[in-house]
Parts: C-alpha cells; structure tokens; sequence
C-alpha cells in the first residue's frame, strides 16, 4: 500500500525522502542537481520564488556563511524556485546525505518571520551527529 506522508499542504514530514529527480542551485548561481549530493552531503533546501530570494539574500547569506564554516564541510544550501515533489514553494527541509527529511517549515513572506539562523544550524549539527560515523 502506498501511503501519502506528506502533509496536508504538500510538505515533505520527518522521515520522508527528498525525490533523486529535485534540482536547485547554489547562492552565487551554479546548478545543482540533488543527484549530486546524494550519499556525499547533507542538505538545507529553500524553495522560494525567485523575487524572495533578492529580498531574502543577508538571511541565506548567513546560512550558507555558517554552513561553510563546520568541520568537517559537509552540508550544502541549496535554493530553487521550482516547487517539487513534496516541496512548495516557501519552505525549507533539512535532509541528512541519504535523503533522510529531518525537519521541514513552511515559511512567512516575510524573512523577518524565518526561523532564526542558529536554529537551521542546530538541526544541521543534529544531523551531523545523528551518523557521526559516515563519512564526509
């Protein structure tokens, strides 16, 4: 029996799989398709539209700022405009490198409304110790 996990907005819930076929990029622009992650790197993904990405820029600058600074490096921001499967727009999911959903929001229009920068960094950091044994 196929069971439909998501909830009743569409978002992908803890213990959910983010889908091989998702593609997004990165802040400065570069494609990056989820298939390249997958297995080697844990993942925060906003899918935002494109305009409140420019509105959102310091914010995500700031993630992808802290996320660049652990040790080992081995989460990645991504962002995509394009709703997926189990991703609407405004919303963002942290996965660990298998795919694994481990938290997933709704975001406000507003970036103001997110939840705060150390708050996506301690669940990365839950992520990072959840298999300390895998490696980067």
């Amino acid at each position: 029996m196929d069971v439909d996990t998501k909830d009743e907005f569409g978002l992908l819930r803890p213990g959910d799989l983010l889908s091989p076929f998702l593609h997004g990029g990165t802040l400065d622009g570069r494609e990056l398709p989820y298939e390249q992650l997958w297995q080697k790197r844990n993942v925060v993904w906003f899918v935002l539209p494109a305009r409140a990405v420019a509105t959102a820029s310091p914010y995500l600058r700031d993630v992808d700022d802290r996320l660049s600074a652990l040790t080992p490096p081995d989460t990645s921001l991504v962002i995509s405009d394009q709703a997926g499967d189990g991703l609407p727009l405004n919303c963002v999911v942290i996965a660990d490198r298998w795919g694994e959903v481990v938290q997933a929001a709704r975001l406000a229009a507003d970036p103001a409304h997110w939840p705060p920068v150390d708050e996506i960094i301690d669940w990365v950091e839950f992520v990072r110790a959840k298999c300390p044994e895998c490696p980067p």
